[in-house]
C-alpha cells in the first residue's frame, strides 16, 4: 500500500503560477497587498509566481468586472487580505470587488487563502474612511465570517507576521503542485487546470479508474439533494446545471472529470475500498475496567467509507457500547445516552474529517473509539491542523477559527449535517456536556503529535467527583418540581451559594444512582426539601430525607406549592419551621433563605477556628 500510494503524484515540471492578491484600497490595508507584492518578487518565489492584483484594472462599470475576471481566472491562488473595511461596491455585481473577486475565484475552485488583518488597522485609518464605510462595516463583517466557515483562514498581528505566514504559506503550495493520471504524461496540463488543484490530499485524483459511476448511488443523491448542497448549487444559479458540474462545484470531481480522493474515501462501495485504505477503518472497543489491562468486553474493526463508518460508531454507541440511557418517559431526553448523543457524533465527525490520511505512518491506522468503565475516548491519527493548539480547544474553543486539512470530506460532512464547521463543533460539545452535569470533554494530543483523543467522563464517575468535591446545598425534590428546582438553583448559584441538584442523568434505583446521591447527601452542608404534595408521595424523596437524618444533616424545608404545609410536608417534619417559596412569595422566600445559609456557614466557619 505505502509502495502504492508512494507513487500516485508526479512533479509538475517548473513552471510560473500566478497569484491575485484580493483587497480594499485603504491605505493601511494596501501596504499589507505591497508587503505581498514584496514577498512574491523574492529570490526565493520570483521565479516561479507572479501575482495579479486590482491595479491592473480600472474599478468602474461592467468592462471592470471582466477583466477583473479574467485576471483571477488566469491565476492559480486567490489571497484574499481582509481588513475591517468591505470596500466600493460594483452596482453591476451587487458587492464590493473583493467579494467579486473571491466568488469568481470560489466558483472557479481555485486554491483560496485568507489572511485576516489585526483590529488596530481599523484605529489606524483616517476617520473619513471609517466615517465612509460606516454602513457597510456590518457587511464586511457578514463577509468574514463567511470566509472563516468556509476555509482555514489565517489571522496575522502585524506586517512581519503577514509576510512570515503567506511565505509560508506558498511554499506549502508549491511543494503540492502535482498532476498524476495512470497513463498520462507528466506536465500535460489542461489550459483551465491550475496545479493548485492537488493542494490537499483530498482534492487529489484516485489513483483507479474510478468514476461518479462507481461510487454508492444512493448515499451520493443523500448528500446532493441536502438542503446544504442545494443552496451551495442555488447561491451560484447551479441548481439545473448538468450534474457533472454539481459534482465539480462540490469537490467530488476535479476539472478533468477525475475522481478526488475525498469523494472516493466517503462514497466508495464497500467492495472498492475495502483493503485498499486501512484509515477508511473504525476499531471498537469495550474495556471492562479503566485501563487497556482490563477484559474486552466487546471488540470490532469494520472497513468501509467514512459515511458509513461515522453511521457505524454512532450505532456502537446506542447498542454495543454499553453507555446507559437517560431520561424520562414522555421526556424530550428519553433516548439519550449518558454521553449526550450530540457531542458523541461531533467528535467521532471531527475525528473521521480532520485525521491524517495521507501520512505514510498513518494510513493504515484505523480511528478508534475505546470505551472504558470511567471514560470513552475517540482517537484519530495525525497531528492537529496547524494553527489550533491543544489549549485552545480546552481552554477557549469558542475563539478557534475553523481550519481544515481535508477541505473536501469536511464539505461532505458539514452537508450532511454530521459536523459543524464554523468552528463551533467542540464549544457544543463542552457546553452539551456541561448542561447534563458532565466535565467538558478534554482533548489529549500525544507527545509525538501522532494522536487526537477526545476524552468524555461517563455520568458515574463524573456524578461522584462532583459529589466528593462537597457543595453548599443538596435540593431534594419530586420529578414534577424540576422547574422550580431549576429556579431555585440558578438563584442560589448567582448567590454564590454551590448547589447539589440531581440532573446528572443517572436512572432513578439502579446501584449507581444510590451510590451518588449517598455520597452527595454525606458531603453537603444542607438538605433543601422542597415541599410539595408530589414530593409528599415520593419514595425518593422519603428516601433523601432519610439518609440527611442519618448522616445528622440539616433540613431546610421549603413550602412551594399546596394548600397547607401539613399537606406537603412529611409527616415527622410537619412541626417544623419552613419558608414559604410559593408563587409571589417566591423572592421574599429566596432572601429568607439566602440569610439562613449565610448565618448558618458563618456558624460553621467559627466551629472550625
Amino acid at each position: 500500500m505505502e509502495t502504492l500510494m508512494s507513487h500516485i503524484f508526479q512533479p509538475l515540471p517548473k513552471t510560473q503560477y500566478g497569484v491575485f492578491l484580493s483587497s480594499t484600497n485603504d491605505p493601511h490595508v494596501r501596504s499589507y497587498r505591497l508587503a505581498a507584492r514584496e514577498v512574491f518578487e523574492e529570490e526565493e518565489f520570483h521565479t516561479r509566481w507572479y501575482a495579479r492584483e486590482m491595479d491592473e484594472f480600472t474599478a468602474s462599470g461592467a468592462s471592470s468586472l471582466e477583466e477583473c475576471r479574467r485576471l483571477v481566472l488566469e491565476c492559480a491562488i486567490y489571497i484574499g487580505i481582509l481588513g475591517p473595511f468591505y470596500g466600493s461596491v460594483n452596482d453591476a455585481a451587487g458587492m464590493s470587488y473583493s467579494e467579486y473577486e473571491y466568488t469568481v475565484a470560489r466558483d472557479a475552485n481555485r486554491e483560496i487563502g485568507i489572511f485576516i488583518l489585526p483590529d488596530s488597522v481599523l484605529s489606524q485609518s483616517p476617520p473619513e474612511v471609517i466615517y465612509r464605510q460606516g454602513h457597510l462595516l456590518a457587511r464586511q463583517v457578514e463577509f468574514r465570517n463567511k470566509l472563516n466557515a468556509a476555509h482555514m483562514t489565517r489571522s496575522v498581528a502585524d506586517l512581519e507576521d503577514f509576510k512570515a505566514k503567506l511565505r509560508a504559506y506558498i511554499r506549502a503550495r508549491l511543494n503540492s503542485l502535482t498532476f498524476s493520471v495512470p497513463g498520462s504524461t507528466a506536465g500535460a496540463q489542461h489550459a483551465d487546470l491550475p496545479p493548485h488543484e492537488t493542494d490537499t490530499f483530498d482534492r487529489r485524483p484516485i489513483p483507479y479508474n474510478y468514476t461518479l459511476n462507481d461510487l454508492d448511488a444512493d448515499l451520493l443523491q443523500e448528500f446532493l439533494q441536502s438542503p446544504m448542497a442545494q443552496a451551495a448549487l442555488d447561491e451560484r444559479n447551479l441548481l439545473r446545471a448538468r450534474p457533472a458540474q454539481h459534482s465539480r462545484i462540490l469537490g467530488l470531481i476535479d476539472d478533468q472529470d477525475r475522481l478526488t480522493m475525498g469523494a472516493f474515501l466517503c462514497f466508495a462501495p464497500y467492495d472498492r475500498i475495502v483493503n485498499k485504505f486501512g484509515s477508511c477503518s473504525l476499531h471498537m472497543v469495550v474495556y471492562s475496567g479503566t485501563d487497556v489491562n482490563s477484559r474486552q468486553e466487546y471488540k470490532r474493526e469494520v472497513e468501509d467509507n467514512l459515511l458509513n463508518l461515522h453511521n457505524r460508531g454512532m450505532r456502537f454507541f446506542r447498542t454495543d457500547a454499553g453507555l446507559k440511557r437517560l431520561g424520562e418517559v414522555g421526556s424530550e431526553t428519553r433516548d439519550d445516552l449518558e454521553i449526550p448523543t450530540l457531542a458523541l457524533r461531533e467528535a467521532l465527525g471531527n475525528a473521521l474529517v480532520h485525521r491524517d490520511y495521507a501520512e505514510p505512518h498513518f494510513r493504515e491506522q484505523p480511528t478508534r473509539i475505546e470505551v472504558y468503565e470511567d471514560r470513552v475516548e475517540i482517537i484519530s491519527f495525525g497531528a492537529l491542523v496547524e494553527g489550533i493548539s491543544e489549549q485552545d480547544l480546552n481552554e477557549a474553543p469558542e475563539s478557534i477559527i475553523s481550519r481544515r486539512r481535508n477541505p473536501i470530506i469536511a464539505k461532505i460532512f458539514m452537508y450532511m449535517q454530521l459536523v459543524e464547521m464554523s468552528g463551533s463543533g467542540v464549544a457544543r460539545m463542552r457546553d452539551r456536556t456541561q448542561q447534563v452535569g458532565l466535565p467538558p470533554p478534554k482533548v489529549i494530543v500525544a507527545p509525538d503529535r501522532s494522536t487526537v483523543r477526545v476524552v468524555f467522563s461517563r455520568t458515574l464517575v463524573a456524578v461522584q467527583q462532583l459529589a466528593a468535591q462537597g457543595h453548599d446545598v443538596y435540593l431534594s425534590y419530586a420529578r414534577g418540581d424540576r422547574a422550580f428546582a431549576d429556579r431555585l438553583t440558578t438563584d442560589l448559584g448567582a448567590a454564590g451559594f454551590k448547589v447539589w441538584q440531581d440532573n446528572y442523568g443517572l436512572q432513578p434505583g439502579r446501584p449507581d444512582w444510590e451510590r451518588a446521591l449517598r455520597e452527595a447527601i454525606r458531603e453537603t452542608g444542607a438538605v433543601l426539601l422542597l415541599a410539595s404534595p408530589d414530593s409528599l408521595k415520593s419514595d425518593y424523596v422519603t428516601g433523601e430525607i432519610a439518609l440527611a437524618q442519618l448522616y445528622n444533616k440539616p433540613i431546610y424545608p421549603l413550602f412551594i406549592s399546596g394548600a397547607s404545609f401539613t399537606d406537603s410536608a412529611p409527616m415527622g417534619m410537619i412541626n417544623l419551621q419552613y419558608i414559604d417559596m410559593r408563587g409571589h412569595a417566591y423572592d421574599d422566600g429566596l432572601e429568607t433563605l439566602k440569610s439562613t445559609l449565610d448565618i448558618r456557614a458563618a456558624k460553621n466557619r467559627g466551629m472550625t477556628k
